[in-house]
């Protein structure tokens, strides 16, 4: 694989791991999730597995060794003994570096399991069951992401701590946000409350400055399958040639025909853009913020961009789980 492809495939699971060790939010890109050993929405690497689709993958059970903890296991040592599993899965699949930085994220686990331990086992279950190719490879499938953002909420008291297993009530609009149904761009959309500057089939605007949120419809998304390169191509040209040279892909995953890919950039007059790239084959969509040079990113970044619900769910495929 080339290094532009490399870019993409530059994280999975393992920044969900490391944000439960770090207190960041536990979705993937720019200083979201760390980076480690290449993150990525998947976030480093390993991806999400397929587990059982009534749980929304979150069962235990997946991998050898999985107990349930309803059995009487202290959530803190399940959590210890799950990514220790994981790991050694990843061990006897993937690199010496990737079972490194796994091991290094079984802290961070293990304290997350102190306030969401329903949360932390699903997840770990989840990621130990991913298929090989999957592990190894950073592409993350839609199956255990639900899983990595719930944890996040409940480590960031975004929502309470699940009493049972199962996919969790919805939590609703976040404060501050309005929910956007814009069917011509492909569903519903989170945005910061305010009047919209710009609302179009095409293109819909926000700005909360320093903020301006965009979200738009992208034209250079070809009909072929989204390998790795396409999807690069079609960053690099959204961005432009002065935001190129830093751009990163991160947490690609995949739900039917739709494919989620994280960017974000420093352009070369200093501001900073990061979003989420909607992408099937013949269409697509970008989600982005952008703020001038000196000026931070959203810290709600993750509530915007997966804020994203599709007006007619993709259809399932290999490896994917109807939630």
């Amino acid at each position: 694989m080339n290094r532009n492809a490399q870019v993409l495939l530059s994280a999975s699971v393992l920044a969900w791991t490391a944000a439960c060790g770090t207190g960041q939010p536990a979705a993937a890109p720019e200083g979201a999730a760390p980076e480690s050993a290449d993150s990525s929405a998947g976030d480093a690497p390993q991806p999400q597995g397929t587990t059982s689709s009534e749980t929304g993958g979150g069962e235990p059970g997946a991998a050898d060794g999985a107990t349930n903890s309803a059995q009487g296991e202290d959530p803190v040592a399940l959590a210890g003994r799950l990514c220790n599993v994981l790991c050694e899965e990843i061990k006897g699949a993937c690199t010496p570096r990737s079972a490194q930085f796994c091991q290094a994220s079984c802290p961070g686990w293990t304290e997350a399991a102190k306030a969401c331990p329903i949360e932390v086992e699903e997840a770990l279950t989840c990621q130990t069951g991913a298929d090989r190719f999957l592990l190894c490879s950073n592409v993350a499938t839609a199956t255990c992401a639900p899983l990595y953002r719930t944890l996040s909420e409940c480590r960031d008291g975004k929502r309470p701590p699940k009493t049972e297993k199962g996919p969790p009530p919805p939590s609703g609009v976040p404060a501050g946000y309005v929910r956007h149904t814009l069917p011509a761009l492909g569903g519903y959309f989170l945005l910061p409350e305010g009047p919209l500057d710009e609302a179009s089939e095409t293109r819909v605007v926000a700005n909360r400055p320093p903020h301006a949120y965009v979200i738009e419809r992208l034209s250079n998304v070809p009909q072929k399958p989204l390998s790795d390169m396409t999807v690069l191509q079609i960053a690099s040209a959204y961005v432009g040639n002065a935001c190129v040279p830093k751009l990163s892909l991160k947490g690609r995953f995949e739900k039917g025909n739709l494919t989620y890919v994280r960017f974000a950039t420093t352009c070369k007059d200093g501001s900073a853009w990061a979003g989420l790239f909607l992408l099937e084959p013949g269409q697509g969509v970008a989600a982005s913020v952008k703020v001038p040079a000196g000026k931070a990113l959203p810290a709600d970044l993750d509530t915007y961009i997966y804020g994203f619900e599709p007006t007619v769910a993709p259809p399932a495929r290999n490896n994917d789980v109807e939630e």
